[in-house]
């Protein structure tokens, strides 16, 4: 009886002891980061059966237990990842929007100070003062560009010494996880199974603790054991194997840290940025991604711009000496760097280029000219088509053959396409130009496969391919298939081999890289390559405006005929205006009669065209110099493969002429075999130029028939032009008895040939006056037209409502057929007129016999009008699509960043409220609440001293038994 009253005393003792243990160890680790409250488990024992029933044998512990919810601790880890990661994101976006931001230190001010220099310069263009006070303000904004940059690159490297320390942080929290999990493991099995708590929770600790580092996922193993996650699965500890983070430099950029995996092993795995979230770690890598590569980007591209199209307009200008300008900052291009591991030996280039381009569809193919080098850039039947980063489409409409269109991708959208000649009631559509399109992600270039390349943009995961035989054929097949991203990438040389990558950066070091050119304050460009000027005798109201320059390097657009004269040994018809550089000798050409000296086998270059002849031409010979790319010619020495060879008398008989088999197709080239001469019935002699063309023999046939007729209208005669059964050539009389004299338009008769040489002079701005006359409208029919304009120019005319037109002259060519060529432009007051380079307009009531001269700026000393065009700039919307200037691109990436600044302030905000949420609820639940743990102390206190009672009555129990016994 004593001993089991005893048993009972002992158990409650042992429980009540247990109780106070852990109600003290509670308390003591009440302030205790990660520790979960603690309670004992408390059974009865097994009763024993009398024949009076079952008498209790008091109490036993079964467990210690934590009060522990793994669902708060997971919402809590979740929340509390997120806050390091916006913790970490705010840090770095506050430095770097105090940065931009700044009204002292930022872009902005420094942007006013050049604009308001420029504008100073342009008050008094020939102070020097006020120029070197404009090249100082250019330099002190370069230096503002490269000092912003410097300090975006400091953060940079700030983020990606932090990753690096980061990445050592979560390997040696890994690593102890991984070192507690055994010692759990072998706690638990000394202790059959019974749980660890403390271990337990400075395991949570850690997990915690890493969470705050980089977001985990937890997977608890049968022998409960963690085992560790982040990304989509990517193992940090498995069992007892641990996988390392490591730093290591990008494979194309070796200043840019990214994060590999190294399995036990020591395998290096790539890891995507994406994957790395949540914690410090992910909030640098989303910090660097999403916010400082762009606006590093979206810096770098106001650098550019700015450079480009001030450049662009520099260039238009000449300089205090009257010297044409060159570039007033260096040029920026896009970085493209190869990976260091790349197997091949291609070098990529990728350019920005600023151009107007002229679409012509022959009814097969679209010809893209781009004009600001008039270079035929793509022929093709496909549409849409993607030229230098610009997309062209088809807005409505069906072209049709003849069809030009004049495209401008720097205009306003509503301005950018106009139609020059038109077929049709089709109009086509573009893309604005290169530096509005430019975006500011970078991309990655990949050899995918030998006939294959993609483009990916790193921004947004967007990936092109292209595809062809070979490498040139594949690249451009893939800008085709790329919406416009403001650049085009060409192979510059050797090879790619499967798997070589670039790193395309259209902007990220325009800021860094940028520089002022000039170094001297008189070389800066405020004056124009030319004057305008109406006579003084002029009796009209006309007025000519001062003009404008387009371009200072407008080449030939279409022929120029020179003829040598003997009587002189010299060569006359180059165009009005032009210099001709003949060796180291300089002509300016003030008429269409200046002669320029023959000098068989010397370089003569005009107008971006050059020509060399050698031999003895005879007098009267002719040379025709073709628009680039074009070559040279001799005379009309193309008749024959038209007519075959004349016959000396033609036969009166049958009043034909009957020359050899044409071939078909036949082609038609302007200046080479297009012009003849053809005498009918013995009338006077008519020159007959044909368009420029492909024939099939009977199209060749209609063409030839109505030029000749035309051409000898007026002298009462007609022809009719056959086809015999061999395609032959059949021009007769329409008199029976009439005659045929048909010959070649002045053939070369000397021993002079022809062939292209080196350009050495560019220029297309006038070197000598040019002289425009008004003429009114004549009983001949021609209209109210202007006169002058010098061979082989393009003049466009542009009405108030936007309607093109453009005029071919070729005047000293002695052709006369208005339908290719002209030697007039219709007269309309006020419209714009476009030559050479040359931007003007005449506008009022001429008299007929007026002139207008337009000649090189010789005093240019107080002309400011290049300083106004490029402080006119400011203002101008050469970014975003038409829809930003300078100053606003800049102020939208500050607005940017302060935005998202805010929004990571309120989504961080928002996050430690759930934090604080869950953390509460898990304290109410698991946190030591010391009142509680005291009133547990009084009652295991008041349980032990029972259980002690117990002892007691239960020894004066055994003392009495023992003293009956005696």
């Amino acid at each position: 009886m004593s001993s089991g009253f005893f048993t009972v005393g002992v158990t409650g003792l042992n429980a009540a002891q247990a109780g106070l243990l852990t109600a003290g160890h509670n308390i003591s680790n009440a302030s205790t980061a990660g520790y979960n409250r603690q309670y004992v488990v408390q059974t009865t024992n097994t009763p024993m059966f009398t024949g009076s029933g079952f008498l209790g044998q008091g109490t036993s512990i079964q467990t210690v237990k934590r009060v522990y919810s793994e669902f708060l601790q997971k919402e809590v880890r979740i929340a509390e990842t997120n806050v390091a990661e916006l913790e970490t994101y705010t840090d770095e976006i506050n430095q770097l929007d105090s940065l931009l931001a700044d009204p002292s230190a930022g872009l902005s001010p420094a942007l006013q100070s050049f604009f308001s220099a420029t504008d100073a310069a342009a008050s008094s263009p020939a102070s020097i003062p006020a120029r070197q006070a404009m090249l100082s303000a250019a330099q002190s904004l370069v230096a503002r560009f490269n000092s912003l940059d410097q300090q975006l690159r400091e953060i940079r490297s700030g983020v990606n010494s932090q990753v690096v320390n980061e990445i050592g942080t979560i390997n040696s929290l890994v690593q102890q996880v991984a070192n507690i999990n055994q010692r759990i493991i072998v706690a638990q099995a000394a202790a059959a199974s019974q749980p660890a708590n403390d271990l337990l929770d400075q395991r949570d600790k850690l997990v915690s603790d890493l969470n705050k580092e980089i977001q985990v996922s937890v997977q608890v193993e049968t022998d409960g054991s963690y085992s560790l996650f982040f990304g989509s699965g990517q193992p940090l500890l498995v069992g007892g194997q641990t996988y390392s983070l490591t730093p290591r430099t990008s494979a194309e950029d070796l200043t840019e840290m990214e994060v590999a995996l190294t399995s036990p092993n020591g395998q290096l795995i790539n890891i995507p940025e994406s994957l790395v979230t949540g914690g410090v770690l992910g909030g640098l890598l989303r910090f660097r991604s999403g916010t400082l590569d762009t606006a590093q980007n979206q810096f770098g591209r106001v650098a550019m711009a700015m450079a480009t199209t001030i450049n662009a307009q520099h260039l238009r200008g000449q300089d205090l000496d009257g010297t044409a300008a060159g570039n007033f900052f260096k040029t920026l291009t896009p970085a493209v760097q190869g990976a260091p591991a790349n197997a091949g030996t291609a070098i990529i280039a990728a350019n920005i280029t600023i151009s107007d381009y002229k679409v012509s569809y022959d009814g097969t193919n679209y010809n893209v000219t781009r004009l600001s080098d008039s270079k035929l850039v793509k022929s093709t039947a496909d549409i849409p088509l993607v030229v230098d980063g610009i997309k062209f489409s088809i807005a409505a409409g069906t072209p049709q053959a003849g069809d030009v269109f004049l495209i401008k991708p720097g205009a306003l959208p509503s301005e950018r396409v106009s139609k020059i000649e038109s077929a049709s009631d089709a109009m086509l559509a573009t893309t604005g130009s290169n530096l509005q399109t430019l975006g500011d992600s970078d991309f990655r270039l990949t050899r995918a496969t030998v006939g294959t390349f993609t483009l990916t943009r790193i921004s947004d995961s967007t990936t092109w391919t292209g595809q062809g035989a070979t490498q040139e054929l594949a690249l451009a097949d893939l800008m085709n298939q790329i919406a416009p991203q403001g650049f085009s990438i060409s192979l510059s040389t050797g090879q790619a081999e499967v798997g070589d990558s670039f790193l395309i950066r259209p902007t990220r070091y325009a800021a860094r890289d940028i520089a002022v050119a000039v170094t001297d304050p008189r070389d800066i460009a405020l004056a124009q390559g030319f004057r305008t000027a109406a006579a003084a005798t002029n009796g009209g109201t006309g007025v000519i405006s001062a003009g404008s320059v387009v371009k200072t390097d407008e080449p030939l657009s279409t022929p120029v005929k020179l003829s040598y004269d003997s009587a002189t040994n010299s060569l006359v018809g180059f165009p009005v205006g032009s210099q001709v550089l003949l060796g180291s000798t300089v002509y300016n050409v003030t008429s269409t009669t200046q002669r320029v000296p023959y000098q068989a086998g010397y370089n003569y270059s005009f107008n971006g065209t050059g020509f060399m002849l050698s031999g003895t031409p005879s007098n009267g010979d002719s040379f025709i110099i073709n628009p680039p790319p074009g070559t040279p010619t001799a005379g009309n020495n193309g008749f024959a493969a038209l007519f075959g060879t004349p016959v000396s008398a033609p036969p009166a008989a049958t009043g034909s002429l009957t020359p050899a088999t044409a071939t078909s197709p036949l082609t038609v080239v302007a200046g080479t075999n297009d012009n003849f001469a053809i005498s009918v019935d013995g009338g006077a002699t008519a020159n007959v130029t044909l368009p420029a063309g492909t024939y099939t023999p009977s199209s060749l046939a209609s063409q030839i028939q109505t030029k000749i007729n035309a051409a000898i209208a007026t002298q009462g005669t007609a022809v009719t032009v056959t086809l015999d059964g061999t395609n032959r050539l059949v021009v007769t009389s329409n008199n029976g008895a009439g005659s045929i004299a048909l010959s070649a338009a002045n053939p070369n008769s000397g021993s002079a040939t022809i062939a292209a040489a080196q350009v050495t002079q560019t220029s297309s701005l006038p070197a000598a006056p040019i002289t425009l006359t008004y003429r009114q409208a004549t009983t001949a029919g021609l209209p109210v037209r202007l006169t002058g304009f010098p061979a082989g120019s393009t003049v466009t005319v542009i009405q108030a409502n936007g309607t093109t037109r453009e005029y071919s002259m070729n005047s000293a060519d002695g052709y006369g057929d208005a339908d290719a060529f002209s030697d007039y432009v219709d007269f309309t007051s006020g419209a714009t007129i476009v030559f050479n380079g040359m931007r003007f307009s005449i506008s009022g009531n001429p008299a007929d016999g007026d002139t207008f001269t337009l000649g090189p700026n010789t005093s240019a000393t107080g002309d400011n009008r290049n300083a106004l065009a490029v402080g006119a700039l400011q203002l101008s919307n050469v970014m975003g699509d038409g829809t930003a200037t300078y100053q606003s691109a800049y102020a939208a990436i500050v607005s940017t960043i302060g935005n998202k600044a805010r929004e990571i302030a309120v989504t961080l905000t928002a996050q430690e409220n759930l934090v604080t949420q869950a953390q509460k609820a898990i304290d109410s639940a698991s946190g030591v609440n010391l009142d509680e743990e005291a009133a547990n102390l009084i009652r295991y206190q008041q349980a032990y001293q029972a259980s002690a009672k117990i002892l007691d009555m239960s020894g004066k129990l055994f003392d009495l038994i023992t003293s009956l016994g005696g």
